[in-house]
């Protein structure tokens, strides 16, 4: 095949997918990875691409194939990052099962965290001592440690995730397009992200919003798999419906709307953790989180309440003129649960 033909496949592919590997375009041109890597640094002199390591990205993209080590991101966005990790937190149920991913924007929905009964997988070390110190059931998975993110990688890791299948999974990324999707600087880092996507329901990447149009080196995630949490609303993306703010509603076709207008805290001294239920014509959404440390209530009570929440999540967007009954139900559940508590106290 003539340099010229190669070069245009070359630029047919990168205008389709936004990035390539040399060694996506070494199989398609059944060629070596040495012509190949000619090729782009050739394309990249004459300014038609953007050359990176392991192959390339469309012409004028922000690129980096840099990794920040932890403690210099610990410094970065931090009100932002709480505000997503907040947020996520809140989408994380009593019966969950959830796939946590290393990083510093997970690291902060540590302290968030109401579902007690969650149960946890992470590759990473500092968050499954942080989980297991506020008593959460906690795994850890093995594998090689990266020094620099502090992510358990490699195969042992993707051997392990793979047994699992997750109710939810929360992510970092390095950089988010349309085109490239969510992409990271490590190619290991980038299996055990895509391995653990691939093993959950719902999807979540917390990113904040100067991550947007930045691409790293190697691709985890199409564009269009997780839903997005950002810190506010980014501009070119405001018409992508997974892409939500930790401030406004999330709508999306795998996840109820979260639409808080109203807050009813109930509080029982230390024995009680927050309760807030939320309604708003047209849309609506529900997060009750009981936790009773010194049992003050029956069992069966605890369970009957439990499960009117879980109706309510499988029925919201789906059976929309149920919602006044489970509200009631749920309002007169919670009036027995605090008489109970306070004669039992």
């Amino acid at each position: 095949m003539l340099t010229q033909q190669r070069h245009e496949i070359i630029l047919k592919l990168l205008k389709e997918k936004g990035s390539i590997t040399v060694t996506e375009v070494r199989d398609l041109l059944d060629t070596s990875e040495s012509t190949v890597r000619r090729d782009i640094t050739a394309l990249d002199k004459e300014g038609k691409l953007e050359k990176v390591f392991g192959g390339a990205v469309e012409a004028g993209q922000k690129v980096t194939a840099h990794e920040y080590t932890v403690a210099q991101k610990n410094e970065l966005n931090c009100d932002a990052k709480r505000k997503i990790a907040e947020y996520a937190a809140s989408l994380i149920e009593p019966d969950d099962f959830v796939f946590l991913d290393a990083g510093t924007t997970t690291a902060h929905m540590i302290d968030f965290i109401r579902a007690t009964s969650a149960v946890f997988v992470t590759n990473a070390v500092d968050h499954a001592r942080r989980l297991a110190s506020r008593g959460f059931k906690v795994i850890l998975v093995g594998g090689e440690l990266k020094s620099s993110t502090e992510a358990v990688v490699g195969n042992q890791a993707i051997r392990t995730i793979q047994e699992y299948h997750f109710t939810k999974g929360f992510f970092g990324t390095n950089g988010v397009t349309r085109r490239s999707g969510c992409t990271t600087p490590d190619v290991n880092e980038a299996v055990t992200k895509k391995t653990a996507m691939e093993q959950c329901r719902q999807c979540y990447v917390l990113c904040d919003a100067s991550k947007f149009n930045s691409i790293s080196s190697v691709t985890f995630a199409d564009f269009e798999k997780p839903i997005f949490i950002t810190d506010r609303k980014v501009i070119g993306y405001e018409k992508s419906k997974h892409i939500c703010s930790a401030q406004s509603s999330c709508r999306h076709r795998y996840h109820c709307s979260w639409s808080p207008i109203s807050h009813t805290h109930i509080k029982r001294e230390e024995s009680l953790i927050c309760k807030e239920i939320v309604c708003r014509s047209g849309t609506f959404s529900l997060y009750l989180s009981a936790v009773c440390e010194k049992r003050l209530l029956p069992d069966i009570l605890a369970e009957v309440l439990h499960h009117a929440v879980h109706q309510f999540h499988v029925l919201a967007g789906v059976f929309q003129g149920a919602l006044t009954d489970l509200v009631s139900l749920i309002n007169a559940g919670l009036d027995i649960f605090f008489r109970e508590a306070e004669t039992a106290k």
